[in-house]
């Protein structure tokens, strides 16, 4: 099981489309990065606590950056609205992660996160539909 789960991770960093030339050979779980999803919200003009049927968050398809505290690009991704996830090897650090294109509904949230050695961190980016 545990290597299926490790396949599997390898095979969905390889479709990132890591560009920088590294062999993929100290990705997660031995490297660092990050997992990222996005949910949209709200879904309807009213929202309540809990949410009506229909009117949660839901998972959207996202285009980010993750961004150094120089404020250079480090890493960029597309999450996924049925997988979810998407992983993105990143060293360790501070960063910021935005979305690439925030000109209007939907717009995300800007997160900050500080990666640890060695850690996969899990972000959930927050997506304003625009809706009122």
């Amino acid at each position: 099981m545990r290597t299926l789960a490790l396949a599997l991770l390898a095979a969905l960093l390889v479709a990132c489309g890591h560009d920088d030339g590294e062999a993929l050979d100290d990705v997660p779980p031995f490297g660092s990065g990050l997992a990222v999803s996005a949910l949209a919200a709200p879904q309807c003009p009213v929202e309540t606590d809990p949410p009506q049927p229909g009117c949660e968050p839901q998972p959207i398809t996202v285009d980010f950056v993750v961004v150094g505290a120089d404020g250079e690009e480090v890493a960029r991704g597309t999450t996924r609205d049925v997988v979810g996830t998407v992983l993105v090897k990143v060293p360790a650090g501070t960063y910021t992660v935005r979305g690439a294109a925030n000109a209007g509904p939907p717009t995300v949230t800007e997160m900050p996160v500080t990666i640890p050695e060695r850690v996969v961190v899990s972000i959930v980016l927050q997506v304003d539909t625009g809706i009122r």
